[in-house]
């Protein structure tokens, strides 16, 4: 599978806007969302795990070469995902063809960043961040779109420099 002639799709809640990451708002801020009842957190539990792996997902980012300018990455999936519609009030996206984006500037993960870092099975997978060079040979020996123990797995890519979405915003 050639990922390269994909669109990613990034999801928001549209009150929020494109640019807002959970991690951006105010810990005060009260936000509903479904995801958080899917996975029985709460919205304090949820930010203080999300801020850790956000911290471990910029540590590998960069340990392996790659060029964050935000500190907080812009979360994508390759292909569309029907699931990740469930996980909002009033979804919005934007769709970008992957070819278009800086290599440097990206990095994915094999399923949801946060589930990938909190699972603790012994998926090869687990806890492990993947850069541009990488993900066609993980995609090639564990599957793309595929379930395992019961939950579906797409690629999730995370993007380093919000600034990249702009020209792609309507």
């Amino acid at each position: 599978m050639n990922i390269w002639n994909e669109f990613v799709y990034h999801y928001y809640e549209k009150r929020y806007g494109p640019l807002a990451t959970l991690s951006s708002l105010p810990d005060e801020q009260d936000i509903k969302l479904n995801r958080l009842q899917i996975m029985k957190m709460s919205y304090k539990q949820y930010r203080l795990a999300r801020k850790m792996i956000e911290g471990l997902l910029l540590e590998q980012f960069t340990a392996k070469g790659g060029k964050a300018k935000d500190s907080n990455p812009l979360y994508f999936t390759i292909k569309e995902q029907a699931i990740i519609k469930n996980w909002y009030e009033e979804i919005d996206y934007i769709m970008i063809p992957l070819k278009e984006l800086p290599k440097e500037m990206i990095s994915f993960t094999y399923g949801d960043s946060f589930i990938t870092f909190l699972r603790g099975d012994n998926h090869p997978t687990r806890r492990k961040l993947f850069m541009a060079n990488e993900i066609e040979r993980v995609i090639h020996n564990h599957g793309f779109n595929i379930e395992y123990n019961n939950m579906p797995t797409y690629i999730e890519m995370q993007l380093w420099d919000s600034s990249v979405l702009y020209k792609y915003m309507a």
